[in-house]
């Protein structure tokens, strides 16, 4: 799944002892540990403020880190490495990097850079796509208009270049779901699980999608499916208790509403 922060921070921290010279695992720890640090500001604990200070002092060390790597990389690399193929992958996380930081346009310009260097590569350009995703929901949904499109131009060459690749479809069908493009990224996630019926992630998007669709009956299918895959996932779970909370609350606020429409002596 895109979201599971905790494991995911345990496991960066492994990689970060064997190789801690690699930027990405510091870039995505500093995003896993801000990830947890999101659900802790939701359930609103005290007992987390603390935590919360320590783990943002984390964060930006994280980010520092990988950010001298990544300048160092840079300045070992002749100007035909750094604007080849092989620099492409390093303008995309440093573009991250920088997201992260909230320097939306910089990053943008490090994304657009690496479509350019490396113009046949479907990992390239669904990585591209993902970061002016990720970019546009920051914006208002004027200003985003434009980088939503872009977005999916690029994921659907991912596609094209691709086509066997799961994670292409998966990284569209995410775009056109936030632009409310429902329609078309359940499309795009049904063609997925037909290449990969026994990935509990295609599963589990699907089951996302229906979601925001409010077929909950349609959901809580998809989430059972992902979970006969990954039956110790604990996020699949809760996902599927999450769908049959909301179409209880569903059939409520219908019978609710058909009483006042009938009566409530008719109830």
């Amino acid at each position: 799944m895109r979201n599971e922060p905790q494991p995911a921070a345990a496991e960066l921290r492994i990689a970060i002892g064997q190789n801690p010279d690699d930027p990405e695992a510091h870039l995505y720890l500093g995003r896993a540990l801000a990830a947890l640090g999101k659900d802790a500001v939701g359930r609103n604990p005290p007992a987390n403020l603390y935590r919360g200070r320590l783990r943002k002092e984390e964060i930006d060390a994280q980010f520092a880190t990988a950010r001298s790597i990544y300048k160092q990389m840079f300045a070992g690399l002749s100007n035909l490495q750094a604007h080849g193929p092989g620099g492409a992958a390093m303008h995309i996380g440093f573009g991250f990097l920088l997201l992260y930081q909230s320097r939306e346009e910089d990053a943008l310009e490090q994304f657009r850079w690496a479509a350019a260097l490396d113009p046949r590569s479907d990992v390239v350009h669904r990585s591209v796509c993902q970061g002016l995703g990720e970019s546009a929901l920051l914006h208002s949904p004027k200003a985003a208009q434009k980088e939503f499109d872009e977005a999916v131009s690029e994921c659907e060459l991912a596609v094209t270049l691709g086509p066997g690749r799961t994670e292409n479809r998966l990284e569209l069908a995410y775009v056109l779901a936030a632009q409310g493009k429902l329609d078309e990224a359940q499309r795009v996630e049904e063609e997925a699980v037909q290449l990969a019926p026994n990935s509990p992630s295609v599963r589990f998007v699907l089951g996302t999608i229906y979601e925001q669709e409010r077929n909950y009956t349609a959901a809580a299918d998809a989430y059972r499916n992902a979970i006969a895959l990954a039956p110790d996932n604990a996020e699949l779970h809760r996902q599927l208790a999450g769908a049959f909370r909301r179409q209880q609350d569903r059939w409520r606020d219908q019978r609710i509403s058909s009483c006042d429409r009938a009566g409530r002596d008719r109830c």
